[in-house]
This record gives structure tokens, C-alpha cells and sequence, in this order.
């Protein structure tokens, strides 16, 4: 499968899901389609920072990256996973239920143009191998990739000049970059080294002068999935805003809380597409300081002692000393133990893998399967600092930046029509990335009922018998819709699919107040208070003698009723 994506005032990513814990440096690589992007931006200062996080299935002789620039960038970089991996966690969004069962007997504008004016920084002369009109700014290594830095007036010089060079580029590709070559745009172009594989594939990292971060979603159009996520983190000195995108506010009666948002991502897609495939949400926005007391530091100067493994050199004794320093197991770690321990092709023979070759090195160095090999630790200490130490030292300063947002959104190819801009706002409120609504539990011995109370104060009742019917949810958490009749639907399916996805929609500005685009808010109301009166109707409440009483206090729980609870819904789910 052959990919391209392209990035404009900042970069567009491919996801590279997190390395589960194995024991050592080595477990299941296997890399992914372009399903979903993961950016990092820090802006400060004139500057922006951008780091990429990629992910990508097929040929390594296939992969091809181009990212358009507004400026001349410095030299690309290698990044960290471990950026993304605690910037996801800290800052995920969370929906949680708070059980109560007091009354259960049973215990049961953006205005301008960013891109106009784009400033043409001076370009050195190029090396050569390529058409006249040309101009190699960057030629070189970076980690796993041949990277370089050109610009253009010709999109089809582009093209030619990196198909020369080896970068396998779909035919469209100068069409497509036309634009950014008319707006004077630089171009970092980056492809896998020869003897490297996909698995190797690191996030990258790029500096260049400009004032505002801007995600080329055109570009990605050429490999995009349907609802494709795209997520976002900017570290700046105030909140980060959508300019030429809405900014929607989902609709909480639609999470499916007793699932703990299980639909979170569908609500989400819902919500963007009543805004024509062109908003975003905002995950989480707040002091940098709340995520550091999350996931820690990235990088201390005390940790890693490169001085050590240099004077290490037997293989085995090596890795052991990475995992006593706490070395992250990392694709980039696991690319540097390829390229300075490889695997005997003996063993890759007999059919050894990769990860039991590595989590058991001094086994096989017994074993003399290592037996004849010159191993320099002074080369490989080398590049843990150029490759490991010191991405993570500097995606540990972008905490410095007082301020951080996550904002989220999906789309299709087909919406991928304009590149989203950001900027920022001081007007604006904190969002907290945890969401909190009460569940009230009644019930008696011929029926169980639920309140949900939203945090907003509003009431959802949900009959228990009645809940999920037949609908339930894919691993990425977007509704599964039976294609038998509606009845078969229960009723809290039903009320899901009548409500949009969006409370309201705005327009957010830098310089002055929102302005809202829509309000679904009346439209909502109404359908949850249809929804409540169907569900009450008809049950003990309305009948003398009820044993269980409305007017009900939250109240812990034993851990043993939240499991029958717990256990109960997921019964009546299947």
C-alpha cells in the first residue's frame, strides 16, 4: 500500500499505538493503516514546533512522506512515542458513572488568510540531482529515514525530483501540492533507509518560523479511511482554538454513560457532521502544570548515565544495563538494538523471532549464537543520546509552555477540503477532560429503573429491561445499527439515535466573543422529554404503595453490588 501524507503550518500523523510492557525492549510491532493522526504542537515566539506521530502498513520501500511548510524549517528530527503515549493518557477523556442505589429494596472565522504572505526565507543553492527550478535546502540521515528539504515554483518538479531520488509518490502528488508550491511553501520529504523496515518508523519532529499551527487535511485525503480521527495536542500561553472550523460542544445525553462512553467516538463523528465534516471538540484544556502531575516528567538529568554503556561491551550486559536505567521500549530503541545487536540470521532460520531473540539475549549469547561478533558500545551509546536522550529532553521543555489544549474531530476523504488553522484565545474557559453523571438506581422486585443525571442538571430515565436492545458498539466505539425493524431496538438505542450528536455548534475568534452557529439545545429537550415520559409511563411509580422512593441521596456503594450491578447491564447487553 503505497502512503503520502502532507502537512501544512504544522503536521499531520499517523497514530503508532503505545508498546505493551513485555519484559524487555521487544514486543509485537505491528504498524497500521492511516486510521487516525496524532500531533503534537508547541508555538511560541514566532516558532513552531511539530511533532509527528506516523503510522503506516506495507512495503518499507513504499513509505513516502511529503510535509509543506509556510517557512524554511531547521533540519528534521527524531521525536519520542512517549510523547504521545503520556498526552494520551493524561489528557483522555473520561465519562464516569457515579452508582447510587438508595432506592433499590433488591440491592439492585476565522478572518484572513494564514497562508497569504508566506515568507520565502533564503534558500541555499541545490545539490545538483534534480531539476534547475529545485532547491535542496536539507539533504541527510535523520534516525530511520533519508530526509531532505526542498521548495519549488513547479508542484511537478516536486514530483520528478523526489521520484529520482527514490521517494515512491502517488501520480496525483503534484496536483495536490500545487497550492502550497503557489503560497512559496517548503517541502520536508522523508523515506525509509534502505536496509530498514516498517516497524522502524519513529515520530518526527519540525521547527520552522510561523505564528500558527495548520493541519494539511487536503493532502491526507490520499490515504484517509471514513471518519478518519484526528487529534491534536498544542503547548502554547492560552487556549487553542479552531479559526476556519467550528467548535462543537457534544450533546451528554447522547453518551452512552452506563457504558462509561462506549460511543464516545461516535457522539463525536455525529456532532462533526451536523457541522458539514468541519469542526472540532475540545478534549481537554488547562494548565500545563495538571498534566504534569499526571504522567511525570518525560526526561530527568539523572536518569541515563551514557558515560557507563560505553564502557560496556558484552551485548547481553548492555541491555541489561538499558533496562536497569529505565530505557524506554520504544520503535526507536527497538531500531537501534536491530542496527547494533542483529539477530544471526542462523536463528532468524530456525525460525526465532525478533522479540524472543532480544527479551533473551544473554540466553542465546550462552548459547553462542552471538559467538564472532564485534560489538562497539561507544557507537551504540552514541545514538541512544542523538536518538533517545535527547528527544526526550526536549519534549520535556515543552512543559515549560504554561498552557495546553487537546482538541478532537473525524472525517472522511470527501470533507477534506480546507486545511484547519489555530490560534489561540484568552476569553475562554478551562475544559476538564473528566466527565461525571450521577446514576440512580430503583427498583423493586418486578422492575429496575435508572436516572441518569447529566452534569448539567438534566434527567434521563432508563428502563433496565429496556436499555441497549440489539445496538452495540464496534472496538473503536462507532454504533453498529441492526438492519432488523426499529422495534427491536431498545430504548435507549432509540433515544441515542434521535438526538444530535452536538449541543450547540460556534465560531471562536482571537480577537473578540464566539458567535454560536446553531443551537440543538430546544431540539434536544424535547426529545428527552418524550423519551422520559414513555419510560415512566406505565411503571410502579405511577401506582399506590410504591415501595421505592423518588426523592433518593447518593450513597457508597458496597464493591459487591456495583459487580451484580455491573454484571446485570452486561447480561442484558448480550
Amino acid at each position: 500500500m503505497r502512503f503520502s501524507a502532507i502537512i501544512c503550518g504544522l503536521i499531520l500523523v499517523l497514530e503508532a499505538g503505545p508498546t505493551d510492557a513485555c519484559g524487555g525492549f521487544f514486543c509485537s510491532q505491528v504498524p497500521v493503516d492511516q486510521s487516525g493522526e496524532n500531533i503534537v504542537f508547541s508555538v511560541e515566539g514566532g516558532t513552531v514546533t511539530a511533532h509527528i506521530q506516523i503510522r503506516y502498513v506495507g512495503a518499507a520501500e513504499q513509505f513516502a512522506w511529503i510535509l509543506p511548510l509556510p517557512s524554511e524549517p531547521a533540519a528534521p528530527e527524531v521525536s519520542t512515542d512517549l510523547l504521545f503515549v503520556n498526552l494520551g493518557f493524561a489528557t483522555q477523556p473520561i465519562f464516569q458513572p457515579r452508582w447510587n442505589y438508595d432506592g433499590c429494596q433488591q440491592g439492585r472565522g476565522y478572518d484572513g488568510d494564514v497562508l497569504a504572505g508566506a515568507e520565502d526565507d533564503a534558500a541555499s543553492e541545490g545539490d545538483g540531482e534534480g531539476p534547475p527550478s529545485v532547491e535542496v535546502e536539507f539533504q541527510g540521515a535523520v534516525g530511520p529515514y533519508d530526509a531532505v528539504v526542498l521548495t519549488s515554483d513547479d508542484a511537478q518538479a516536486v514530483q520528478d525530483w523526489l521520484t529520482t531520488n527514490g521517494y515512491d509518490l502517488p501520480p496525483e502528488t503534484a496536483q495536490l501540492i500545487t497550492p502550497y508550491v503557489e503560497s512559496d511553501f517548503h517541502f520536508v520529504a522523508l523515506k525509509l533507509q534502505n536496509d530498514r523496515q516498517a516497524g522502524d518508523i519513529v515520530p518526527v519532529k519540525v521547527t520552522f518560523p510561523w505564528d500558527r499551527p495548520c493541519v494539511p487535511l487536503r493532502l491526507t485525503s490520499i490515504a484517509a479511511t471514513e471518519d478518519m480521527w484526528v487529534r491534536m495536542w498544542v503547548f502554547s500561553d492560552q487556549r487553542s482554538i479552531p479559526l476556519n472550523y467550528r467548535h462543537v460542544l457534544i450533546d451528554e445525553a447522547k453518551i452512552d454513560w452506563p457504558s462509561y462512553g462506549a460511543n464516545y467516538t461516535q457522539v463525536v463523528t455525529d456532532a462533526a457532521n451536523e457541522a458539514e465534516g468541519r469542526a472540532f471538540v475540545t478534549e481537554f484544556a488547562g494548565p500545563t502544570s495538571e498534566v504534569r502531575n499526571v504522567w511525570g516528567d518525560l526526561f530527568s538529568t539523572d536518569q541515563y548515565h551514557l558515560d557507563t554503556l560505553a564502557l560496556i561491551d558484552d551485548p547481553a550486559a548492555f541491555v541489561n544495563e538499558l533496562l536497569a536505567q529505565g530505557f524506554p521500549a520504544t520503535p526507536q530503541m527497538q531500531g537501534l538494538l536491530r542496527t547494533h545487536i542483529p539477530m544471526p540470521q542462523a536463528l532468524i532460520d530456525q525460525g526465532v523471532s525478533e522479540q524472543e531473540f532480544y527479551n533473551s539475549l544473554s540466553y542465546w549469547q550462552d548459547m553462542g549464537a552471538l559467538s564472532g561478533f564485534d560489538f562497539d558500545p561507544v557507537a551504540f551509546a552514541a545514538d541512544l543520546e542523538t536518538l533517545i536522550v535527547v528527544p526526550l529532553m526536549e519534549a520535556q521543555q515543552m512543559m515549560d509552555l504554561p498552557y495546553l489544549t487537546r482538541m478532537f474531530t473525524t472525517m472522511s476523504p470527501d470533507e477534506m477540503t480546507e486545511d484547519p488553522m489555530f490560534g489561540v484565545s484568552a476569553d475562554l474557559d478551562d475544559v476538564s477532560n473528566v466527565h461525571e453523571a450521577d446514576i440512580f438506581v430503583y427498583c423493586d422486585k418486578t422492575f429496575m429503573l435508572y436516572q441518569v443525571v447529566l452534569p448539567d442538571g438534566r434527567t434521563i430515565w432508563v428502563d433496565a429491561d429496556d436499555a441497549t436492545g440489539s445496538w452495540t458498539y464496534d472496538e473503536n466505539g462507532n454504533l453498529i445499527v441492526p438492519e432488523d425493524d426499529e422495534a427491536e431496538m431498545g430504548s435507549m438505542a432509540r433515544l441515542r439515535a434521535d438526538l444530535p450528536g452536538s449541543d450547540q455548534a460556534q465560531q471562536l475568534y482571537e480577537d473578540r466573543q464566539a458567535v454560536t452557529s446553531y443551537d440543538n439545545r430546544p431540539v434536544i429537550a424535547e426529545v428527552l422529554a418524550a423519551h422520559n415520559e414513555a419510560v415512566l409511563g406505565g411503571t410502579p411509580f405511577e401506582e399506590d404503595g410504591c415501595a421505592c422512593a423518588l426523592a433518593s441521596s447518593p450513597s457508597r456503594t458496597p464493591v459487591w453490588g456495583t459487580l451484580l450491578l455491573l454484571g446485570l447491564l452486561l447480561r442484558r447487553r448480550r
